[in-house]
């Protein structure tokens, strides 16, 4: 039992181990340091926590691009309410602004009945309008830095401790996860099954609302200020969330689908911060992680071939051995 505790383990880390260690060997001064790994693991906390907002409409095949309009929404909707009421009004602006917003996107699309996809384009605009015309078009909207403490060490860190045993607790002990997980798997089986697929479509935006209002919290905690934004710019916030979170599915075999969200989001950073100390420009971010997510997802899809495959290996040489 230990001894598989440490193989599954290992293969858990590797991958952001790995990654570390190349980018480390070809500039050591610069990517070896503590501040460098430090930077590494705090901004691995909102992106992660975005992860676990999308996990549950991810594996039910619903396709949301308005998280990232959402977050910025609500980190405005907090700041503001931040300047009333302090520290109670960032909090509970960033979580009732999230919750209602994704209540909303989750009863449009039960109504619509509609690809998400293309609802989600739609109401992306809508939310970012609105941002706009909340913070009054191209202003700014700033929260005292007394109140900002959540976005700092080590705040940042209980708090995102928190997040992930919420996270942890729901996926893997509540009814909701296990529905969602059976309608992912087999859609058609699960409405004669009884389960009711609307109704747990329209949970995973209020359960992900939930933890992108605290995305949110911590996003404009650790910025201090925060603007609109328009022309579907938003969209980008939600990219390495998602390839995390693919990465996490990817990784389910070995951990929990918590770590291997956080796992995923880590190894990601790795590589953007690797491609800054390497001098590399932006837009080779892109390629790599490019590269890096087919490299990891058809290792992943391609794992149980393998074993097949050397299974039947195996076979065949014992065959050999008693003839």
């Amino acid at each position: 039992m230990f001894k598989k505790y440490i193989i599954r383990t290992a293969k858990t880390v590797a991958l952001p181990l790995i990654l570390f260690v190349f980018f480390f060997i070809l500039r050591p001064q610069k990517f070896g340091s503590w501040s460098t790994i430090n930077i590494m693991f705090q901004q691995t906390f909102i992106p992660t926590i975005i992860g676990y907002g999308l996990s549950w409409g991810f594996i039910v095949g619903i396709w949301d691009f308005t998280v990232g309009a959402r977050i910025l929404l609500s980190a405005l909707v907090g700041a503001s309410f931040s300047v009333q009421f302090g520290m109670a009004g960032l909090i509970l602006g960033c979580l009732i602004s999230s919750l209602t917003l994704s209540v909303l996107t989750g009863a449009i699309n039960w109504i619509a009945r509609i690809p998400s996809l293309v609802i989600s384009f739609g109401l992306v605009m809508v939310y970012e309008i609105l941002g706009q015309w909340y913070s009054g078009k191209t202003s700014l909207m700033t929260v005292d830095s007394q109140i900002t403490f959540l976005g700092s060490e080590p705040y940042n860190i209980i708090l995102s401790v928190c997040v992930f045993v919420i996270f942890y607790i729901i996926f893997n002990n509540t009814k909701f996860s296990f529905q969602a997980k059976a309608v992912g798997s087999n859609e058609m089986l699960s409405r004669d099954m009884g389960i009711k697929v609307p109704k747990v479509k329209f949970m995973t935006y209020v359960w992900g609302g939930l933890f992108l209002g605290l995305a949110s919290l911590l996003q404009i905690s650790y910025a201090g200020s925060i603007g609109p934004q328009v022309n579907l710019t938003s969209i980008a916030v939600v990219f390495r969330p998602m390839i995390g979170l693919m990465i996490g599915i990817a990784l389910s075999h070995v951990c929990n689908l918590a770590i291997g969200v956080f796992i995923g989001t880590l190894s990601i950073n790795t590589i953007f911060i690797g491609i800054i100390a390497l001098g590399l420009p932006d837009t080779m971010q892109n390629i790599f992680l490019g590269i890096f997510l087919l490299v990891v997802m058809i290792v992943s899809n391609q794992q149980e071939r393998v074993k097949e495959y050397f299974k039947r290996k195996k076979m065949a040489a014992a065959n050999q051995i008693t003839a």
